[in-house]
């Protein structure tokens, strides 16, 4: 048990379709067709046969194929439609597919931090200004004058207010 057979689709259809052994079908990637089997099914399936034990699956060449001769096929076996095989369908993909659908965007991501990280550096042909912090140039406009006369120094006197008045007002 837990060994993986490929079969035909002849093999799928004389061995367990014919038989009723049938409970669901997965279809992956919309290439290979997984067979679940009846919870029964492995009683009646003989040990002796080459398709005896384990997980079986079939591959398909097109989907609208595989519609057309499972439908053809539960017809001909007299299956009503409300009683048919039900077909799931799965997408999967590997750990490796999915890197390398975010593999540009890593790419893109890490050359713009490489880049700001650079951004002075003689390698970067155009400056990434708009990546660095640096500090406001407001700061350094009072920088050299020595004027450090504050609120409380100036409030409440009087003849300061009537000077900055009367010089304002000339």
């Amino acid at each position: 048990m837990g060994s993986s057979h490929e079969i035909t689709w002849q093999e799928f259809r004389t061995a367990f379709l014919d038989k009723g052994l049938v409970d669901k079908l997965v279809v992956v990637n919309q290439q290979k067709v997984h067979i679940k089997f009846h919870s029964n099914a492995t009683g009646q399936m003989y040990p002796a046969t080459a398709l005896a034990g384990g997980e079986y699956y079939f591959s398909i060449g097109s989907m609208d194929a595989f519609k057309r001769k499972l439908d053809e096929a539960q017809k001909e076996l007299g299956i009503p439609s409300h009683k048919r095989i039900p077909v799931a369908y799965y997408d999967k993909i590997s750990a490796l597919g999915t890197a390398l659908n975010f593999a540009p965007t890593i790419f893109f991501a890490g050359l713009l931090l490489y880049m700001s990280c650079h951004a002075g550096g003689e390698l970067v042909a155009v400056p990434v200004v708009f990546f660095s912090i640096r500090k406001s140039g407001a700061c350094l406009f009072y920088k050299d004058t020595d004027v450090h006369v504050k609120f409380k120094d100036v409030t409440g006197m009087d003849e300061a207010k009537e000077e900055s008045w009367s010089s304002s007002s000339s």
